[in-house]
């Protein structure tokens, strides 16, 4: 299955491909008839986004899955550099348009005297520092394509995708890239081409950060809130500042130090409304990508398992949730940043070997002779085949070292080692002292101190090199550690290794600068770089040469044609017209020396011009010399091209626009058996075509007719796919698409073992489909036997809650009852000699009450007809009374009670969440032997989280999920000294799941507990001032008139004691109507009515109730007491102004209750 899904990923990504064949193909022929496009300060702004390779995909979520920075810090230096240095930018591309610079080794030599010894020197650089970066897209696009396949690298049947990858990437850069001999004329279809790249990889990687925020999680606030809580990056490396300055500086020099960026900006900017528009577009660009690599990264994190352990995030973490068509988006996302990264890099790189590096070299050689022949043709050789030795190069790099690096590391290195070119740069734009000298020493300072500091390291990580460099330091000398160099120590090796490099590399520039004498050609150099006004012009007088010379010569590299066509634009818009026998003047000059400048290099143009003007015999053998050893460098870069092809699986066969076979590859031959000397250059394709038709190629069809309507298709350039069945049992898939320009490029791959692997795929389907009708049908039955007893477990459920329901009145009815002749025995020991007995019982009774208040809470939530009635909340009240409420409880046992004062007002049931919060405070007190219990809450974006703290036992990680099930006790739990009944955490999980208030714990043995829960929050409560306090609620009893309503004699007999030692006048009926009587017989109305719900016959509390008050006013407060506490008596209660008590009531808490209402009466009664 992995083979499948491979070859079938490899021929999307070949579609793809093409598609930006077409585009980029499209953007070169509307700009050879329009000129540039409508759109190009837009199209220049998103060709600057090669800088997001694959690299800012799948290595800045990684970074900040290891580091935890929100924001990519190399993003921000970017992003400061285009919003407060755009000046500096407009300079640089400025003065490299004025002369013709192409490169950035280019630059570096121009600006120091066009010495080809510093342009050697960068160009060097440039290539140790792009090969690995390249490589690392070929490592991601290889090893995402192989993940995203479930493929392993090398499976039988599968090429070698990285080989592939770089075989058709160094053709597109060819087409499309080195097309022309001056590096100055603008690619207008690969710049388009990577414009769309931009887009699409921009889409594809928020995409991945849409899923991320609002499929896996309930967006931005949720997300954050659940990294928080779980503490994904916690484990981050703690890199400090260092590494994110550090981070920064590399988004500010590689911009103008990596030369594919270099090229982008400078090369192809065609004025300054690009620069302005980048300005905007390019940073909105870079934010919007920015902006997603926090929220991917910890969706991967908190995904756990191989989403948060891939440095693929983009790819696993869609591929976890089971979103195919999403991960190969992301996937032709980062295709996408890979190609263009490469392609242009090869390009500028290419274009910097071939110009100073290949070159000079062949300007040297002066081993054969002629005059006139045109080297343009030559020049492009030499750069197309510079971009095939960099691609074989990274590919050797990625095969041989490339396995060992992350994506993040490799990146950051190579940038760090193009940051060296920074000093240079700035210095050669602002300061006239600085000298090749000073520029070549700090290369070279910079570039060793990055290797002993990033590149050793990284070596002896890899097992290149011995560790007892980076540990012990070299010859045991603890302060040269690459690591810790001159002892500083606790820095990110990034930040530490770019540190020490470019201090070492201003240090040189600046003292070889300093140091060296500049002469008045160097200083006429440095004004013209540093100063916009100068008018230098390169030399202080050209060498004697005519107008004809001079275009012969520069017309060799960049062929006759244009070179004719350049000078006649300059001579015209100069107002010249100069005999071609004539002195060039010294503004003729300098325009010929730098317009050879963009084709071969400020370097090489100043040797060629002052070759072809020497006048000596030999004055065209200089320039023909250069041919000679282009042409041995084109030699080997062949030979090294068709060896690269030969090792390819598939096999290649290209035919030019005349239908003639121009290249084919090894595989091609052994595929269709050829004679030896069979295949030649030029043969036309009509013969190939002829002699597998005479082998039975075709089948039995007309072979005539076979071989006309494939010379058709060629002709007409139409793509093409099919499979051909041969008679050896072998199939044959044919894939054929035009080239640009003409020309047909067609692979042939054996897929026998794909095609049998399919066939036995489509049986084993078959197969599989009978099987699952078969499972499918038992499957239904068994669902339908689950689901009777699912029905038969809920009936047998409504029938426990009907139970618990019915008997609870008649069990809480006597225990009410003992609970106040236990009260009224408490007031009649005067002796206290009874007071352990009474303690005792009145234990006992609190044990029992507790134990039937929760069975029945749970049998009602368990029934499911609640329904909660949400409100606003004030949470500090809430905690205040609950504080006040336990306080004695809490002093009982020894232990500090803390409440947190809040004013946060919240959205909830007020009493189910005192409910919960109570269960939670009860339980840790519970628990808890000595220390301390605190109450109080946390904010969480627009939620609250209420959170108890204990200092008790602690809970085993292993019997966290059990606590909340019914009658479960913790063994660890005993330390408190007192036992629950394993209810009341069970409430509170249900209770919370019926709010929707997500309950939390977290604790450990030995280090207390936090239980939480979390609620919605809805604004604050505004200041009041306190009230003041009533003298009379804490008053005595003594006088008070109370009448109690009960069918329950012993129930009155009870209340009868317990108010009588109060000192209350008490008065005791079963109805309303005995109670009118009762109460005519004190003599004065009640003060206090005491009345049950459930009555004798159909007569209710709120029957009598009704009574009461017709006879004696509606003012007159009433307590309903009764063991039916549900929502429907507690909320008649509540509007017919009453309080509710449920039975067995507390002594306490019926005195504490009427002395309350009567207190509240007696402020009433002033006003009144």
């Amino acid at each position: 299955m992995a083979l499948t899904g491979s070859w079938m990923l490899i021929g999307l990504s070949v579609a793809y491909l093409w598609l930006l064949f077409l585009i980029a193909y499209y953007g070169d022929k509307r700009a050879d008839r329009l000129g540039a496009p409508l759109r190009q300060p837009i199209v220049y702004s998103l060709a600057l986004t090669v800088y997001c390779t694959s690299w800012s995909l799948y290595g800045t979520t990684q970074q900040t899955a290891a580091t935890g920075w929100i924001f990519p810090p190399t993003y921000v230096g970017t992003i400061i550099l285009f919003i407060f240095l755009l000046g500096f930018l407009h300079k640089l591309i400025v003065v490299s348009k004025r002369q013709n610079i192409v490169s950035v080794a280019d630059f570096i030599s121009a600006r120091y005297g066009k010495s080809r010894r510093l342009a050697f020197l960068a160009t060097f650089l440039a290539v140790i520092c792009v090969t690995p970066y390249i490589a690392l897209q070929l490592k991601a696009v290889t090893e995402s394509l192989n993940l995203l396949s479930g493929a392993a690298e090398g499976s039988p049947g599968l090429p070698d995708t990285a080989l592939i990858v770089a075989g058709v990437l160094a053709l597109f850069s060819i087409l499309f890239g080195a097309r022309r001999s001056l590096s100055t004329e603008h690619n207008r279809g690969l710049m388009l081409a990577i414009a769309f790249e931009a887009v699409f990889k921009l889409a594809a990687f928020a995409a991945v950060g849409a899923f991320a925020l609002f499929s896996l999680h309930d967006g931005v606030g949720d997300l954050v809130r659940k990294a928080v809580e779980e503490g994904v990056f916690e484990s981050a490396s703690p890199t400090g500042r260092h590494a994110f300055l550090a981070s920064i500086v590399l988004g500010v020099t590689s911009i103008i130090c990596l030369p594919r960026l270099f090229h982008v900006l400078v090369v192809e900017n065609t004025s300054t409304e690009d620069l302005r528009a980048a300005q905007k577009w390019y940073v909105l660009y870079l934010i919007a990508m920015g902006a997603f690599v926090w929220p991917i990264a910890a969706a991967a994190l908190l995904a756990g398992g191989e989403a948060a352990a891939s440095g693929y995030h983009l790819l696993v973490l869609p591929l976890s949730a089971g979103e195919y068509g999403l991960a190969v988006f992301a996937y032709l996302g980062g295709l996408s940043a890979a190609t263009s990264m490469v392609i242009v890099a090869t390009v500028a790189l290419g274009v910097m070997v071939g110009n100073d590096l290949v070159t000079p070299f062949a300007i040297r050689s002066k081993t054969l002779t002629g005059s006139g022949a045109d080297l343009s043709a030559r020049v492009l050789t030499i750069r197309r085949l510079s971009i095939v030795f960099l691609l074989a190069l990274a590919y050797g790099y990625y095969r041989f070292l490339g396995g060992a690096d992350q994506l993040a590391s490799i990146g950051l290195m190579s940038m760090a080692l193009a940051a060296q070119f920074a000093p240079a740069i700035i210095g050669g734009l602002y300061w006239k002292g600085g000298h090749p000298r000073g520029a070549a020493a700090g290369l070279v300072f910079g570039a060793a101190v990055w290797a002993y500091t990033l590149l050793a390291p990284t070596l002896v990580a890899a097992g290149a090199g011995d560790p007892r460099l980076v540990v012990d330091g070299p010859w045991g000398i603890g302060w040269l550690r690459p690591t810790a160099l001159f002892g500083l120590e606790g820095w990110d090796p990034i930040a530490h290794g770019l540190f020490w490099s470019l201090l070492f590399n201003a240090t040189a520039y600046v003292a070889g600068s300093l140091s060296a004498r500049q002469d008045a050609a160097l200083a006429r150099i440095a004004g013209a770089f540093v100063s916009l006004e100068s008018d230098y012009a390169g030399a202080p007088s050209p060498p004697a040469v005519s107008n004809g010379r001079l275009i012969a010569a520069v017309g060799r590299f960049i062929g006759h044609a244009a070179a004719a066509e350049a000078f006649e634009r300059y001579f015209r818009a100069a107002e010249k017209t100069p005999a071609p026998d004539a002195p060039a003047d010294h503004e003729t000059y300098q325009f010929a020396e730098r317009l050879l400048a963009g084709a071969i290099g400020a370097a090489s143009a100043r040797v060629v011009l002052q070759t072809a003007a020497g006048g000596r015999a030999m004055d065209v053998r200089d320039v023909v010399t250069i041919a000679n050893e282009t042409a041995r460098v084109f030699r080997f870069n062949r030979d090294l091209l068709q060896a690269s092809l030969d090792n390819l699986s598939v096999g290649i066969s290209v035919v030019d626009k005349n239908l003639r076979l121009v290249a084919w590859n090894s595989a091609y031959e052994r595929l269709f058996s050829y004679p030896e000397d069979f295949l030649y250059e030029g043969r036309h394709v009509r013969d190939l075509l002829a002699y597998n038709a005479a082998r039975g190629e075709f089948g039995e069809t007309d072979p005539d007719g076979e071989i006309e309507k494939r010379l058709r298709h060629l002709r007409a350039a139409t793509p093409y796919s099919f499979q051909r069945a041969r008679r050896d049992g072998t199939v044959i898939e044919i894939r054929g698409n035009p080239m640009p320009g003409g020309g047909f490029v067609t692979s042939y791959t054996d897929v026998t073992d794909f095609v049998s692997a399919e066939n036995a795929l489509r049986d084993l389907n078959e197969t599989l489909e009978r099987r699952v009708a078969e499972r499918t049908e038992a499957l239904t039955r068994l669902n339908e036997a689950l689901v009777q007893a699912k029905a038969e477990a809920e009936r047998a459920n409504r029938s426990k809650t009907k139970f618990f329901a019915a008997v609870s009145h008649d069990v809480l009815q006597p225990l009410n009852a003992a609970r106040l002749f236990a009260g009224a025995l408490a007031q009649q020991n005067r002796d206290r000699a009874l007071d352990p007995t009474i303690a005792n019982l009145d234990s006992a009774l609190n044990a029992v009450q507790d134990l039937l208040s929760e069975v029945l809470d749970l049998s009602r939530l368990d029934a499911g007809g609640l329904e909660p009635a949400v409100q606003t909340v004030s949470l500090g009240r809430l905690l205040r009374d609950l504080a006040a409420e336990f306080a004695p409880v809490a002093q009982k046992k020894g232990l500090a009670l803390r409440a947190h004062d809040t004013s946060l007002l919240v959205r909830s049931d007020p009493r189910y969440l005192r409910r919960i919060v109570q269960n939670l405070l009860a339980n840790a007190i519970r628990y808890t032997a000595r220390g301390r219990v605190a109450i109080g809450v946390r904010r969480a974006g627009d939620r609250v989280r209420i959170e108890v703290w204990d200092t008790g036992p602690g809970i085993a990680a292993e019997h966290l999920n059990e606590i909340f099930q019914e009658f479960r006790r913790i063994p660890s739990a005993a330390g408190g000294g007192e036992r629950g009944l394993g209810i009341g955490l069970a409430i509170v999980d249900r209770i919370a799941r019926l709010l929707d208030h997500p309950v939390g714990v977290r604790s450990a043995p030995g280090r207390g507990s936090v239980f939480s829960v979390t609620v919605p929050l809805c604004g604050r409560e505004k200041a009041q001032a306190a009230p003041r306090p009533a003298g009379a609620a804490a008053g005595p009893l003594a006088g008070l008139a109370a009448l109690c309503v009960d069918n329950d004699s012993a129930i009155l007999e009870g209340m009868r004691q317990l108010l009588s030692g109060w000192g209350c006048e008490v008065a005791a009926a079963r109805s309303g109507a005995e109670g009118i009587v009762a109460a005519d017989r004190l003599g004065r109305p009640p003060d206090i009515l005491l009345i049950d719900y459930h009555l004798d016959g159909e007569e209710t509390g709120f029957d009598a109730l009704a009574l009461l008050r017709a006879r004696f006013g509606e003012d007159a407060p009433c307590i309903v007491i009764s063991a039916d506490s549900t929502d429907m008596v507690k909320r008649r209660a509540e509007a017919a102004g009453c309080r509710f008590l449920a039975k067995p009531a507390r002594p306490a808490a019926l005195r504490a209750l009427i002395a309350g209402m009567v207190a509240s009466r007696a402020l009433r009664e002033p006003a009144e």
